[in-house]
């Protein structure tokens, strides 16, 4: 996480090891710890009829269930330098118990601040409660605001090819195009500087019995299925830490020590040439050679949101609220660069920079001194 730049976690959806906690401390991460109050709304009633469906009250055994969790949380943490923020619920909304549950919060620690989904009384409000965020953001100009689990789109490390469908809707796109999605979202956070955003997840996680079979997809009667129980493909690394496409990206946008990154899989079947090559990196020019394409600067901010919204037209299903229209100002820190009509065929790859280091066991070309030879595939003009 510090590596990529992340400079900030959250616990979902509960208290964390206090091991973790001591790391975060020493590496300057910020925390927001929650308690695991998630999804209750979709509980179902008691059959005696006893209690109604949970949509605006909590039984009452569950509230004091959820506080007596809450002050074992914070007696336990609320000296760790990285906590900042105190979680009280997620996938809520509006529950009138909300009120007393932040209340005995506050009570037990005054100096921190609440999250969750309740914008009625947290002390930092989660904007996806809210139709016009800009239009709640100029009302309240002076209200912390941050965005939680943007960019779920799931992927497998390494797979490209077609979106993998079920019931006709897209469960998981290739991890090149995953990460292509994520760059669309960022050039829209950065052009709402006042609105923290979380990413849904850093790692891929699974449950025990998650790997009977080698994917997560099986093909039943000609057709992709999800398996059940299934592993959560979120993250820009798998679950064995190493990282997608989209981690790359990340680490090109929030941090400033020099990197490149050559995004995509060269050999995956069926891919058609010519075809486009994009890289991630941070840094001014980047030069790919081997019958050499010369010397680029990063895209315009136009072309990669048009690459953006290209995908989101292929995948109509993953069309929400924030992929349809550009937000002015919206841009990346750093494009990615990007070679159109390119002829590849496995062979060697020179690239070279003025340092040359290695990256998930690729050679990346950085700023500073002497040059490189990767293995990899050569790139034709």
């Amino acid at each position: 996480m510090k590596e990529m730049g992340a400079n900030f976690f959250r616990t979902s959806h509960y208290p964390q090891d206090p091991a973790v906690l001591d790391v975060c401390d020493d590496l300057g991460i910020l925390v927001w710890e929650e308690v695991p109050n998630i999804k209750i709304h979709v509980y179902p009633p008691p059959q005696d009829g006893s209690e109604p469906v949970y949509t605006t009250r909590f039984p009452r055994p569950l509230v004091d269930n959820i506080k007596q969790q809450l002050e074992e949380m914070i007696e336990r943490d609320r000296n760790h330098s990285s906590i900042i923020i105190w979680g009280l619920a997620d996938d809520l909304s509006r529950y009138q118990d909300f009120v007393e549950l932040s209340e005995a919060t506050h009570a037990l620690d005054p100096t921190h601040w609440t999250a969750g989904r309740a914008p009625h009384v947290i002390d930092i409000i989660d904007a996806t409660t809210f139709d016009n965020l800009w239009g709640e953001h100029e009302k309240h100009p002076d209200r912390p605001y941050t965005w939680n689990e943007w960019g779920a789109i799931a992927s497998e490390r390494g797979r490209e090819g077609p979106a993998l469908l079920q019931g006709g809707e897209v469960r998981a796109v290739a991890d090149s195009e995953a990460a292509l999605f994520e760059e669309g979202y960022l050039m829209q956070w950065d052009a709402m500087p006042w609105l923290g955003t979380l990413k849904r997840c850093m790692f891929d996680c699974g449950e025990v019995n998650g790997s009977s079979t080698r994917t997560l997809w099986e093909f039943v009667g000609g057709k992709v299925t999800l398996r059940w129980p299934f592993s959560d493909c979120f993250g820009v690394p798998d679950m064995w830490r190493l990282p997608k496409n989209a981690y790359f990206l990340l680490h090109s946008q929030w941090t400033e020590t020099p990197m490149v990154h050559l995004v995509g899989h060269w050999t995956w079947p069926d891919q058609k040439d010519p075809r486009s090559i994009r890289v991630y990196s941070n840094c001014d020019t980047v030069e790919l050679f081997s019958r050499s394409l010369g010397v680029q600067r990063p895209a315009a901010q136009d072309r990669v949101w048009e690459d953006f919204r290209r995908l989101v037209e292929k995948d109509k299903s993953l069309a929400d609220r924030l992929n349809q229209a550009r937000l002015q100002g919206a841009h990346l820190l750093h494009p990615p660069f990007i070679w159109v009509t390119c002829a590849t065929r496995p062979a060697r790859c020179s690239r070279w920079g003025k340092r040359v280091t290695r990256l998930s066991g690729t050679n990346c070309a950085r700023r500073g001194s002497g040059t490189g030879v990767a293995e990899g595939p050569e790139v034709d003009s």
